[in-house]
């Protein structure tokens, strides 16, 4: 990973994150949207292993990058279907709130899968500054 700028942030969240396909459950009879309650505990859970931060400026971007480790195959062998993707934005989301900082400040990053038999994501986050378009 290259990084340019600013200070960096590596940490560790040593959870699974539940596997679902939809983050969100509609309530019908509140007309609400919010999310799964597997979601939201394990945004709390992950909230506890996210450190503080102090970036150099409130304008500057932020590079979050995401690696899930995770099996990817059952014990039986049959291949697990795990949708990493929809784990990326509760993820930024959880570390952006804990941090202090908005979300919207994540323009750039990747994530990828690691095939471990230890469930975690590493998060590594560069601060990358940034002034106004100029044109």
């Amino acid at each position: 990973m290259e990084k340019v700028g600013g200070c960096t942030i590596e940490f560790t969240i040593p959870l699974a994150f539940p596997s679902v396909n939809a983050l969100h459950q509609i309530i019908w009879s509140q007309r609400k949207v919010e999310l799964k309650p597997e979601i939201r505990k394990w945004k709390n859970d992950a909230a506890y292993f996210i450190p503080r931060a102090a970036w150099a400026s409130d304008t500057s971007l932020i590079c979050v990058d995401l690696i899930f480790h995770y099996p990817f195959y059952y014990a039986n062998g049959k291949f697990r279907l795990f949708d990493t993707h929809n784990c990326v934005k509760p993820l930024i989301d959880i570390v952006a709130e804990k941090q202090g900082w908005d979300d919207k400040r994540a323009k750039s990053g990747s994530w990828q899968s690691v095939d471990d038999a230890e469930w975690k994501v590493l998060v590594v986050m560069q601060e990358v500054p940034h002034g106004p378009a100029t044109t």
